[in-house]
């Protein structure tokens, strides 16, 4: 019988962005004053966290609000979260993970859905 590992994490299911749905993203770095806005892309996300590429470095467990706007659909969400890890690929952005202080709800995800900004 299997038994379950108290350090196993359950990861969520990351829904990819369609980069052929616009929609603008930036993050407000919250612990800097006066308070600094940040350009990204959005790459995948989840209910409890995302990915983005941006052109800045971040520390981690920084807090940042991440925005999420796309006019057409009245779509505009301000998520609390804390940067949970970045790394420098092959793109001059830096790829970034952050994790929501909530949860995001099932009505914001089916938004995004219905948007046409996630993927199933």
């Amino acid at each position: 019988m299997y038994e379950e590992s108290k350090a196993f994490v359950v990861r969520r299911p990351r829904h990819e962005v369609k980069p052929s749905v616009p929609c603008r993203v930036w993050l407000e770095r919250v612990s800097r004053e006066p308070v600094v806005s940040c350009d990204a892309e959005l790459v995948d996300l989840s209910r409890n966290g995302l990915q983005i590429h941006a052109a800045d470095r971040f520390d981690n467990d920084e807090p940042v609000v991440i925005h999420i706007q796309q006019d057409s659909t009245g779509i505009d969400l301000a998520l609390s979260s804390r940067v949970r890890w970045q790394r420098s690929g092959e793109i001059s952005a830096v790829a970034v993970g952050c994790v929501f202080d909530q949860p995001l709800g099932y009505e914001e995800m089916g938004e995004l859905f219905l948007s046409g900004i996630l993927s199933s």
